[in-house]
């Protein structure tokens, strides 16, 4: 018995209810989504923007993912998942994750898709090209050591001279022993006092 177009047309449609029938039990596909790659290193407090451009794929009429880029040492913006929802006449999406390093050390970021999670590692720096491990001591090393690490104090230990003022009124600072000579004989000496007595 020969099918006729009506039979075919027929059965066109039962087969499209029952893949929309599934869809909705299965859900739509998911999108295929590449994030760019995360760096092995940040500056703390010097955002980047990491993208993640999701597409339809070739096979699908429709796509659905939710996008996520937890951090803990991190300022993240958008701070919640993006769920992404691309189609025939939407087949692409680019969606920007901006973020800011708060935290020194090395940090945990996990994002991707919840099909495809991805997680990494980087090393946040608080000087450029300094260690972390070894920047936690320089609040330390500049409490102990204040003093002696700025350049009026080395001129002073080489014996490098101040420049004079105009006015002349460097002798104040100036320790050569005059000042305390002439301190000494401004004040009367004890034996004097006890002989006017």
């Amino acid at each position: 018995m020969p099918l006729s177009y009506k039979v075919l047309l027929e059965l066109e449609l039962k087969i499209n209810q029952i893949g929309q029938v599934s869809n909705i039990i299965r859900g739509p596909k998911h999108c295929e989504v590449k994030f760019d790659p995360v760096p092995d290193r940040f500056d703390v407090k010097h955002a980047i923007n990491l993208t993640a451009m999701a597409s339809l794929p070739p096979d699908s009429e429709e796509c659905k993912s939710r996008l996520v880029f937890y951090a803990t040492g991190f300022s993240v913006l958008p701070k919640d998942e993006v769920v992404v929802t691309l189609n025939k006449e939407k087949r692409t999406q680019e969606v920007v994750f901006n973020i800011m390093p708060k935290e020194v050390g090395k940090q945990a970021i996990v994002y991707g898709t919840e099909d495809k999670p991805q997680k990494s590692t980087p090393l946040i720096f608080q000087y450029p090209w300094i260690n972390p491990a070894l920047s936690i001591w320089f609040p330390v090393l500049g409490t102990l050591f204040g003093g002696i690490l700025t350049i009026p104090w080395w001129l002073r230990f080489f014996g490098i001279p101040r420049a004079r003022s105009d006015d002349g009124d460097d002798n104040e600072d100036k320790d050569d022993g005059t000042n305390k000579k002439k301190q000494e004989k401004a004040k009367p000496k004890n034996s004097e006092k006890r002989k006017v007595s």
